[in-house]
């Protein structure tokens, strides 16, 4: 199981990455932070970090798609 720490550092970072093979070696394209407070169960951040989550792969495939994404060497440029 995982602690309230590691939850909350896995929720307040989620990244949209690009698709690649090993799981999160591609470029970062979105991100997005949530606030917690120290009254939230550990429910509550379960259901923070599913929600961000969806709502930066969203945005993250919307830039892809709208060829708004840029690979520069190790660099990643996102127009909005």
């Amino acid at each position: 199981m995982q602690t309230e720490r590691t939850l909350t550092l896995t929720m307040t970072c989620p990244d949209g990455v690009g698709i690649v093979e090993a799981l999160d070696e591609g470029p970062i394209i979105e991100q997005d932070v949530v606030r917690i407070d120290h009254d939230d169960a550990p429910e509550d951040l379960v259901r923070y970090g599913r929600d961000i989550e969806k709502t930066v792969l969203a945005r993250a495939l919307k830039y892809h798609l709208e060829d708004r994404v840029l690979l520069n060497g190790h660099r990643t440029v996102v127009f909005r």
